[in-house]
């Protein structure tokens, strides 16, 4: 981004575990790594990788058909000068694992916003692969950054 009349933006990523029985493993040991925010064709996207996010008891619960979810909330920030930072937009990327212990196969969906995506895989590293790859997801049009002109 260049020029005097766009402000630099913060973007903050953050990844939480839903675990309704165990609300001390939100703050586990896992961590977001290779984190990185590019602009491409006016858009403001993120990739990134989730590190140690399948604990032995999430893997225990999946396989016993207890439905998980991942959420990856993305927080998009605009600085100014000599006040706190404007909040201009949130994002939830959320993939629900589900196992069918008859089909012997994994349901992961994907919500992103109104788009929802279904997908059947065979086995758990396929889905702790799926999950933990956040690959270009579009986060916000470049011109919501655009400083207020008022």
């Amino acid at each position: 981004m260049t020029g005097s009349r766009i402000v630099s933006a913060l973007l903050l990523f953050s990844m939480a575990l839903l675990l309704p029985e165990f609300p001390a493993r939100a703050a586990g040991r896992e961590r977001i790594t290779h984190l990185s925010v590019s602009l491409a064709n006016g858009e403001i996207t993120v990739s990134a990788q989730l590190e140690r996010g399948f604990s032995h008891l999430v893997v225990q619960d999946i396989q016993n058909g207890i439905p998980k979810d991942f959420y990856y909330y993305f927080l998009l920030k605009r600085k100014q000068k000599g006040w706190f930072d404007d909040e201009v937009l949130s994002k939830t990327l959320r993939y629900t694992v589900k196992y069918d212990n008859l089909k012997k196969q994994f349901l992961v969906t994907r919500r992103d916003g109104v788009v929802v995506e279904e997908t059947l895989l065979e086995n758990l590293d396929a889905v702790e692969s799926l999950i933990s790859k956040v690959n270009n997801v579009k986060i916000s049009p470049l011109s919501l950054l655009k400083p207020n002109r008022s």
